[in-house]
């Protein structure tokens, strides 16, 4: 399969050797859950896969934000998340090893 191909160290080496210009891209990924919520990753790690996501609801009220220490290997969390609607469901590579996980989202103050 693909996950055994292309793993973490892969990844990481194929970043240190692009070496990509110094940047950072306003947005990284889009995504709608099935509550209509929009969820915008604006500052992601690409070495660590370290994230911050802004949640807004169907009028574009700010709702909150989310920080996780693993997305995944690629920015592109949209194809590596789905939310249905206390859960976040994500494929995480934990010591070479890709595992489904599952989170729960706690909302409110």
């Amino acid at each position: 399969m693909i996950q055994q191909i292309i793993t973490e160290t892969v990844v990481k080496r194929g970043i240190e050797m692009a070496e990509f210009p110094p940047f950072k891209n306003p947005i990284f990924s889009l995504s709608i859950t099935d509550e209509d919520q929009l969820w915008v990753l604006h500052d992601f790690d690409f070495e660590t896969g370290a994230g911050l996501i802004d949640i807004f609801d169907a009028e574009g009220h700010f709702l909150g934000s989310l920080r996780h220490p693993n997305f995944g290997l690629f920015s592109g969390f949209v194809n590596r998340m789905v939310v249905k609607k206390d859960r976040a469901y994500t494929i995480e590579t934990l010591d070479g090893t890709n595992h489904a996980v599952c989170y729960k989202i706690k909302r409110g103050p």
